[in-house]
C-alpha cells in the first residue's frame, strides 16, 4: 500500500502488486504514454531528438512443455499456464509497439514473423529513441552473448527470482550482458545535460 495524490487532490491509499503479474511488467510503453499523451497533463513534445527512453528488465525465462505435458496437466495448472502465456503475449506486443513506434536503438526479435522490426522502426513515426536492455535466460542466448554456459535446468533454478540465494548469480550475469549491451550511442548528445 502507498499513499498517493489522487487528480482531486486528495491523498488515497492505493493497492500495488509487482508488474510482473500484470500486462506492463515492462512499463516502458506506458511510461512514454504518460509522457506524451494529452490526456495525462504532461505533453512533452514528441521525436527522437526530444524523448529518450531507457528500459531495463531484470531477465525474461520462459518454461516450455511438450504436447503431452500440456495434455496431460490438471485444468487448474493449464490455467495458470495461460495466464502466464497471456502475460507473456502481453509483454511482447508492448515490447513491439515500442519498436515500432520508436527510434529503437536495441532491436529484439519479436517473434518469428515480424523478427526484430528494424525497418518498421525506422519507417515508423519515432516518437522517441528506445533503447532495450535485458537477459534472456536461455542457454543459447548467454552462450552467444555472454558466453555463459548454463543447462537449462539451473536457468530454471535461477529464474526463481523471488529466491535470494540467486541474486549473485543474476547479478553477475547483469553485470555481463550490460558490459556486451549498453553502447555509448545509445546516449545520444542530444539528450546530455548541461
Amino acid at each position: 500500500m502507498i499513499r498517493i495524490s489522487s487528480r482531486d487532490g486528495n491523498i488515497v491509499n492505493g493497492a500495488f502488486v509487482d508488474g510482473g503479474v500484470s500486462p506492463f511488467n515492462d512499463p516502458a510503453l506506458q511510461l512514454l504514454m504518460l509522457a506524451a499523451l494529452d490526456g495525462h497533463g504532461f505533453k512533452w513534445p514528441t521525436g527522437k531528438d526530444k524523448l529518450l527512453l531507457i528500459s531495463v528488465g531484470t531477465g525474461t525465462f520462459k518454461q516450455t512443455y511438450t504436447t503431452d505435458q500440456i495434455i496431460g496437466m490438471p485444468a487448474a495448472e493449464q490455467g495458470l499456464r495461460a495466464l502466464q502465456s497471456l502475460m507473456d503475449d502481453c509483454g511482447r506486443s508492448n515490447h513491439a509497439m515500442l519498436q515500432w513506434i520508436t527510434n529503437s536503438l536495441t532491436p529484439w526479435i519479436i517473434d518469428r514473423a515480424v523478427q526484430d522490426m528494424k525497418l518498421d522502426s525506422e519507417g515508423g513515426p519515432q516518437l522517441a529513441t528506445y533503447a532495450r536492455y535485458n537477459v534472456l535466460l536461455e542457454s543459447g542466448w548467454l552462450k552467444t552473448t555472454v558466453a555463459i554456459e548454463r543447462t537449462p535446468d539451473s536457468l530454471a533454478k535461477i529464474a526463481e527470482m523471488d529466491d535470494p540465494k540467486n541474486m549473485d548469480e543474476l547479478a553477475e550475469i547483469g553485470r555481463l550482458a550490460a558490459g556486451k549491451q549498453v553502447q555509448p550511442e545509445h546516449f545520444p548528445a542530444a539528450f546530455d545535460v548541461t
